[in-house]
């Protein structure tokens, strides 16, 4: 079985690896999943949004299932699913309401507004 390497040189190769998932063996920042959904990878940051939205929502992490929830409204905005855009973007909305923390809910609010536009 021969691996994939993708091209190097370009300005994205560090993402182009990262998300190539013959290579891919260790999670994504947060950092690098936001660089990739700016160069146009949202198929790849919408996946990895969700697994990580699972993962915080098992471990009762709340703040990380809002901010991964907000990557996931972006995502799916740009590809063109409004519905699914404005499920991630409730979601994320009632999950920053009880927590303690104005500037999550104001990016919370700034996500369910980009979602309906």
């Amino acid at each position: 079985m021969q691996i994939f390497h993708p091209p190097s040189g370009g300005p994205f190769d560090k993402i182009d690896r990262l998300f190539c998932r013959a290579e891919y063996n260790r999670r994504v920042t947060y950092e690098e999943a936001e660089r990739a959904l700016i160069s146009g990878r949202y198929p790849d940051v919408l996946q990895e949004a969700g697994l990580r939205i699972a993962s915080a929502e098992q471990d009762k992490r709340n703040s990380d299932l809002v901010r991964w929830s907000l990557l996931a409204v972006q995502a799916t905005r740009y590809i063109g699913r409004t519905g699914e855009s404005l499920s991630h973007a409730l979601r994320a909305l009632e999950t920053a309401r009880p927590l303690n923390d104005p500037e999550l809910l104001a990016q919370a609010h700034l996500g369910q507004a980009s979602a309906s536009s």
